[in-house]
């Protein structure tokens, strides 16, 4: 989310047409690309504001929270992290989760149907031993074939189970052995930070109404990682982790904490998400889709209002997990296809809560907000392109007035990136002064050539929605522990 439309779509201001019958009608269909393109920049701006005013709200009670937290008693947290052939990190996870500072722990992780040593890593490591008990099934996923519990840490609990291809359906076996009252969800390439839990549990102790809280995700890539902690933190060299850092940083500090300021929250993403367990289950559980984070949340945006309840999703941008992405073209090509591919997905799914009074500002404003902005994107942006340039061809392109429009445009998109930026620093500051810099600086080169790229990309998961493709592209994982040293792995 938060991609900014490109300001080639005030097209009605580029042209010079003829006196002739077609004229007129592409100057009408050009200023509905100019505002299109100019509602899409006010929103950014306002939810860019609103994200400031919850960042800095957020930010005056964490005190507050803090000490209600040191004294309040503490419920059960169950970590739940599906692992499909993660050997080459699944021993960072285990260490980075059950070194969490939180006393009452529960980490079970779900072993999908491994065909690496992704379970005799664990079952060597922590002494697994099987646990004989019966299981009572209660939502939607493959059979659970085992349940095994660590001898050397009572907290650790690994359930193996029968594939389905999907996060979603393993994350259900896990919920059906969870024991917390709260379950975190998140991936085994996560690394979430020591106070990641208790931040988003103190969320939840603030207002007991809260049923979800979601987290910030940041790049793991460039830092070191010793043993499933960060050591050092840096910000990654090669390109296309770069640009990366700056569209995350877009995406929570610009797009997602303005929608949470108004009680919007669009998306718990899959990397770090709490929930109270008893409303995961209440849904149905995840479904067996591509984008199951956001599935979820729309799930129980709808639970919600569906039962006039008087619950909430809140954010907290003091909890913060470091996930790997991926550093090479094919890699980020893929998934970035893939995450729009399943927006469109969800959305279709959730078609009928658009502009039905029962789920006032969601179907009114949140989801029409998406189809225009998020998943008509692609297709209005690329459509401005090809005018643009058979304008140039021609010969009816205003050369005086393009270069003043494309350029002012270029330097928003370059403004609200290095706001995103310096606003995440400052609340929550990550990086080196250098590196802060460096990031900074590399923001318009993430506008050019990756934003060009991101537009085919999407294009071409909207094509792969259309033809029924729902395959799910596996990414290579390097592991924590060899982050830093990686040369385009991903």
């Amino acid at each position: 989310m938060a991609q900014i439309i490109w300001p080639v779509i005030p097209t009605g201001y580029l042209m010079l047409f003829a006196s002739n019958t077609i004229g007129p009608v592409i100057a009408r269909a050009n200023w509905v690309f100019f505002w299109y393109y100019a509602g899409s920049m006010i929103s950014y701006i306002v939810l860019m504001i609103l994200a400031w005013r919850y960042s800095k709200r957020h930010g005056e009670e964490t005190c507050v929270r803090d000490l209600a937290v040191s004294r309040l008693f503490l419920p059960r947290v169950t970590i739940v992290a599906p692992a499909k052939n993660e050997e080459a990190c699944i021993l960072g996870a285990a260490q980075s989760f059950l070194a969490m500072d939180y006393p009452n722990l529960e980490v079970l992780f779900v072993d999908d149907e491994s065909t690496d040593s992704t379970f005799e890593l664990l079952q060597k490591t922590y002494c697994l031993k099987l646990d004989d008990s019966p299981v009572v099934s209660t939502l939607p996923h493959r059979r659970i074939l085992s349940v095994w519990r660590s001898s050397s840490d009572p907290r650790l609990v690994v359930v193996r189970k029968l594939s389905a291809g999907f996060k979603g359906d393993a994350t259900n076996a896990g919920l059906e052995i969870a024991s917390g009252e709260y379950t975190l969800v998140t991936d085994t390439d996560s690394l979430p930070e020591k106070q990641a839990v208790r931040r988003m549990i103190s969320v939840v102790l603030e207002d007991p109404a809260t049923v979800a809280v979601g987290g910030n995700i940041h790049a793991v890539n460039g830092c070191d990682v010793a043993r499933g902690q960060l050591r050092a933190i840096h910000s990654p060299r090669h390109y296309f982790e770069v640009a990366q850092v700056i569209e995350y940083a877009r995406a929570f500090f610009m797009s997602r904490l303005g929608w949470s300021f108004l009680n919007m929250t669009p998306i718990i993403s899959g990397p770090l998400g709490l929930f109270r367990t008893d409303v995961l289950r209440a849904v149905g559980g995840y479904a067996n889709v591509l984008a199951d984070d956001l599935d979820m949340t729309f799930k129980i945006h709808r639970h919600i209002l569906a039962n006039n309840l008087p619950n909430r999703i809140r954010f907290a941008p003091d909890a913060k997990v470091w996930t790997e992405v991926p550093s090479n073209y094919r890699y980020v090509a893929s998934q970035r296809a893939r995450w729009h591919n399943s927006l469109c997905d969800v959305l279709w799914r959730f078609r009928s809560m658009l502009f039905r009074p029962q789920y006032g500002r969601i179907g009114f404003v949140l989801l029409p907000w998406l189809w225009i902005y998020e998943l008509l994107a692609p297709l209005v942006e690329a459509i401005a392109w090809i005018s643009v340039g058979l304008a140039a061809i021609v010969g009816c392109l205003n050369w005086r007035l393009a270069p003043v429009v494309l350029g002012g445009g270029y330097a928003l998109t370059i403004l609200l990136s290095v706001l995103s930026i310096r606003q995440s620093e400052r609340r929550y500051p990550r990086y080196t002064a250098p590196d802060r810099m460096r990031l900074m600086l590399q923001a318009a080169l993430e506008v050019f050539p990756f934003r060009f790229m991101y537009l085919f990309w999407r294009l071409r998961g909207q094509v792969n929605y259309f033809r029924g493709d729902r395959r799910w592209q596996p990414i290579p994982r390097v592991g924590f522990e060899h982050v830093e040293d990686r040369k385009g792995a991903d």
